[in-house]
């Protein structure tokens, strides 16, 4: 995974991530931040917990996971992907795993 930090403060952060082909990153949720996600190059699948929905997003379209919500987000083109997530407002933190 390739990551760029264009901004990051107390409560909010800008970050690039660049996907491989099948990378993801896995499953996970936030106690405080909104997840903003905003395609820029291949296709990305956005996939929440309770309810299950997925969402894939091709460059230009965005997808957003409200704070408490699992979810993941896979490369799942048949070349690199990259997108823009934008967090906030609220404590950054990252709880791994699918429950």
């Amino acid at each position: 995974m390739q990551e760029e930090i264009l901004l990051r403060t107390e409560d909010v952060s800008a970050t690039v991530l660049g996907l491989a082909v099948g990378e993801e990153v896995p499953w996970h949720h936030h106690t405080e931040i909104t997840d903003h996600i905003v395609c820029l190059e291949g296709s990305i699948e956005v996939s929440v917990r309770s309810p299950e929905e997925t969402a894939v997003l091709n460059p230009g379209q965005r997808h957003t996971v409200v704070n408490g919500r699992v979810h993941r987000v896979v490369n799942v083109g048949s070349g690199a992907a990259e997108y823009l997530i934008v967090q906030g407002i609220g404590k950054y933190d990252r709880i791994m795993g699918d429950a």
